[in-house]
């Protein structure tokens, strides 16, 4: 799951919001604040000592900040795979929310965000690549309902921030919220409903934000009302229906993913998806309505079948492997269509 967060000049970021986040997300924790002409950012297993040092550095810096709370999905659980990420230019770093489509390495300890930050981002070119609407349009599509936030001071970037799919979280009170797991955790408090996912399209009825979260002048003011509705849907838990949409997701392919998913999926209605590995007995939460991992993110064990090798399992999963073997060639079409 993840929670990221974005907050503007000036802003705070609630205590309460960050700790309750800190308790959902536990795996390591960051923050950035743009300082000018740097920008300034630290990393803690610790979220207690993590806040602490927050504290002092917003005194000083007011600028632009992030904050990330991670719950390992990929890679090793360590200060490593905290967000956010350096680019190769030191001057712009990047953290993220959601599972990437990035191929990863056979038992690489690294994560998709950091596999995305130090292979993915220096061959599109780096920060300038987002100074282009049509390549911020390509990168929103090909990352799905992933969210990402760049802060950078380096000359070249056009702006000081970059939200990639902004729409799909929320604002309140000069904060910017990828998701609802800062709010004290019960089943029913934020999960979602029926077809409240991108990937199936929305409910004709619900009220949604659909502009382009677009920037303008230097310091990447985004010019699109991004107010969260406030119709939430009617939750309904018939597990029966939970299966149909499923199937949705997967139905231009030949083969029936869904039966395979639940052999070690548990579904409780709409609400996270408890997703069990057999070899080590990890527990994910996962979004029923979403593409579903496909190999355990502690021990990397084939979530189907088990095996800690690579399987044919997932041949021809349309939504990537979790594990594969090579990740030289990162999958990434850009603005023209071109593969990178």
């Amino acid at each position: 799951m993840c929670l990221l967060t974005f907050i503007d000049s000036n802003q705070e970021l609630p205590y309460e919001n960050a700790r309750n986040g800190a308790i959902q997300n536990p795996d390591g924790f960051g923050f950035a604040i743009h300082a000018g002409s740097k920008i300034v950012m630290d990393k803690d297993m610790d979220f207690q000592k993590l806040w602490a040092r927050w504290e002092k550095a917003r005194e000083v810096h007011r600028g632009y900040a992030l904050w990330h709370f991670r719950i390992g999905t990929h890679g090793a659980q360590s200060l490593d795979n905290c967000h956010p990420f350096v680019l190769d230019d030191e001057q712009t770093v990047v953290a993220h929310n959601g599972i990437l489509p990035i191929t990863l390495p056979y038992k690489d300890s690294r994560s998709d965000t950091n596999i995305f930050a130090n292979v993915v981002m220096p061959r599109l070119g780096g920060v300038q690549y987002l100074n282009d609407k049509d390549n911020c349009d390509a990168l929103e599509k090909w990352a799905c309902t992933n969210k990402l936030v760049f802060l950078s001071a380096d000359p070249r970037s056009e702006w000081s921030y970059y939200i990639v799919n902004m729409d799909l979280g929320h604002w309140d009170a000069g904060v910017w919220y990828s998701n609802r797991s800062y709010v004290p955790f019960t089943y029913r408090s934020w999960a979602p409903g029926p077809y409240r996912t991108p990937y199936l399209g929305w409910d004709d009825d619900d009220d949604y934000y659909d502009g382009y979260g677009h920037f303008s002048g230097r310091t990447g003011q985004v010019n699109a009302v991004a107010d969260e509705t406030n119709s939430i849907q009617e939750e309904l838990n018939d597990e029966n229906e939970v299966i149909d949409l499923m199937e949705e997701l997967y139905e231009e392919s030949s083969k029936d993913w869904v039966s395979k998913i639940l052999t070690f999926t548990s579904l409780d209605g709409y609400h996270p998806a408890l997703v069990e590995c057999a070899e080590c007995g990890s527990i994910t939460l996962a979004d029923p309505l979403e593409p579903s991992p496909t190999h355990c993110g502690a021990c990397h064990a084939c979530l189907a079948c088990g095996s800690s090798e690579l399987c044919e399992c997932w041949t021809g999963y349309p939504y990537h492997q979790a594990f594969t073997e090579d990740v030289r060639k990162p999958s990434f079409v850009d603005s023209k269509g071109d593969w990178v």
